[in-house]
């Protein structure tokens, strides 16, 4: 009888020694998992600041150069995305803006009415002394027609001229 009574604790001792694996997650954990790992921040987002920026607020005193230096000179700083200072847009002369302006202006034709002849742009019927009105960089441009000829057109922009034949 030794020997049976010892069987059973033989087999309990070895059970404890080699005691079975863990279980692997089944598949439905493994999904719940994945998804949590994807979803989780759409679930439970941060919470917003408690003091939100104004997005309309107008920043005064200059940008700050990416060098540490302050753009107190006058200098108008423009800085890109990429946090490094972008050159800041050459200006146009009047006579290149013009130029600039006339360029996308559509010609339709030439009109006599009462004897004065007109000259239509961008659907519009024009006559010596109009201005017209152009957006050009998000501001407004006015091109004054200042002499219009059988075959020209003569417009100006401040103190720029420029005659266009056709």
């Amino acid at each position: 009888m030794k020997k049976s009574a010892a069987l059973p604790l033989l087999l309990a001792v070895a059970g404890l020694v080699a005691a079975p694996a863990p279980k692997p997650a089944d598949a439905s954990q493994r999904l719940r998992q994945h998804i949590d790992s994807l979803l989780l921040h759409r679930n439970k987002p941060e919470p917003l600041p408690v003091v939100l920026p104004n997005p309309f607020a107008v920043v005064t005193g200059g940008a700050m150069r990416p060098d540490g230096a302050d753009s107190d000179d006058g200098e108008p700083v423009a800085v890109d995305a990429s946090g490094k200072t972008a050159e800041a847009a050459p200006v146009d002369t009047n006579a290149e803006a013009l130029a600039k302006c006339i360029a996308k202006l559509r010609f339709g034709g030439m009109v006599t009415v009462k004897g004065a002849l007109q000259i239509i742009i961008n659907d519009v019927p024009r006559k010596e002394g109009d201005v017209i009105v152009l957006d050009r960089n998000n501001a407004m441009t006015y091109l004054h027609v200042v002499h219009i000829a059988k075959n020209e057109l003569t417009l100006s922009l401040n103190d720029a001229t420029q005659t266009v034949r056709f």
